[in-house]
C-alpha cells in the first residue's frame, strides 16, 4: 500500500517542474535498501581524517589556524550523520564541534515557521542532545520577513530559495565569528543531480559528498544516529515535497 503524499503546499507552478505523482502512484519497493549496502569501517574512518586534515590545512579566520566547526542542523539524515562524523573526528583533540540550528520564531516556539519547517526544528534540537553536541538556536524570522517584504509580488515557488541562502550566509558568517569551518551537509546524490538552491549549500567542506543517499542511511546506521531521524521522510520542507515525490524513492 503506498503512503500518502503530502501535497497541501504543492502549486501549478512547482508541478510544472516536478512531475509531482498522485497518491497510488508510487511503487515504494522499488527502490535502493540500505540493509543491502555494505561500508567498510575503514571508510568511515577515512571520512574522519579528511574531517581532521580539513581543520589542519585550511587557515584560521581571525587566528592562523581554525578554533573548531559547526554544522547547520536540519533535523534531516543528512546534517546529523555529518555532526556525528565530526564528533568522531575530532574526539581527542583541540577542536570544538557546534551545530547551529536556524528557525523562524522564538526558541520554543513554531513563530511563522510552517509545520513542516518547525518539525526540522525540533527533530535538530532532539539529535543534537541525543548524539552529545553543543548546539545554538538562531531566530532569523526578522531576516526572512525583511527579504520576503522587499518582492511582495512574488508568491512561494518564487522565494522558495531564499531560506536556503539566507542559512547558508548565516551558517558561514558564523563560522567566520568562531574562527572556524562550516561544514556542509550535501550527499552525492545531490550533487550528482542538482537538488540543491543555487547558492544554498553551505560549507567549506562536504564529507559525505562522495556518497549517495542510501550509502548515507548505512553510513548513519553505523555511527548510532537516532533512528527517528533514520526513519524520517525527507522533504524540502519550505514546499512541503517529499524526496520520493521528485525521485521515485526516499533512498537513492
Amino acid at each position: 500500500m503506498a503512503k500518502r503524499i503530502v501535497k497541501e503546499f504543492i502549486g501549478p507552478e512547482i508541478k510544472m517542474w516536478f512531475p509531482i505523482p498522485n497518491d497510488g502512484e508510487i511503487n515504494f519497493k522499488a527502490r535502493i535498501r540500505p540493509e543491502k549496502i555494505a561500508i567498510p569501517i575503514r571508510v568511515i574512518e577515512g571520512v574522519q581524517q579528511f574531517i581532521r586534515k580539513c581543520l589542519k590545512d585550511i587557515s584560521g579566520y581571525s587566528k592562523l589556524e581554525l578554533d573548531g566547526m559547526i554544522v547547520g542542523l536540519s533535523g534531516g539524515i543528512d546534517s546529523v550523520t555529518v555532526a556525528s562524523l565530526c564528533k568522531r573526528a575530532i574526539s581527542g583533540t583541540r577542536y570544538f564541534l557546534k551545530g547551529i540550528i536556524l528557525g523562524r520564531g522564538p526558541f520554543g516556539s513554531q513563530g511563522e515557521m510552517t509545520d513542516f519547517e518547525y518539525e526540522d526544528v525540533l527533530y535538530a534540537l532532539k539529535s543534537a542532545k541525543e548524539i552529545g553536541i553543543e548546539y545554538e538556536y538562531l531566530d532569523i524570522s526578522s531576516i526572512v520577513g525583511s527579504i520576503y517584504s522587499t518582492f511582495p509580488s512574488c508568491g512561494k515557488w518564487e522565494l522558495s530559495g531564499i531560506l536556503p541562502r539566507i542559512r547558508s550566509i548565516l551558517l558561514l558568517q558564523m563560522a567566520d565569528n568562531l574562527n572556524a569551518v562550516c561544514v556542509g551537509t550535501t550527499n552525492g546524490t545531490e550533487l550528482i543531480l542538482g537538488a540543491f538552491t543555487v547558492g544554498g549549500p553551505a560549507g567549506h567542506f562536504s564529507p559525505l559528498a562522495d556518497f549517495y543517499k542510501c550509502e548515507v542511511y548505512k553510513i548513519a546506521e553505523i555511527l548510532g544516529v537516532p533512528q527517528y531521524i533514520i526513519n524520517r521522510r525527507p522533504l524540502i520542507s519550505e514546499l512541503g515535497i517529499c524526496d520520493e515525490q521528485l525521485y521515485g524513492a526516499f533512498c537513492y
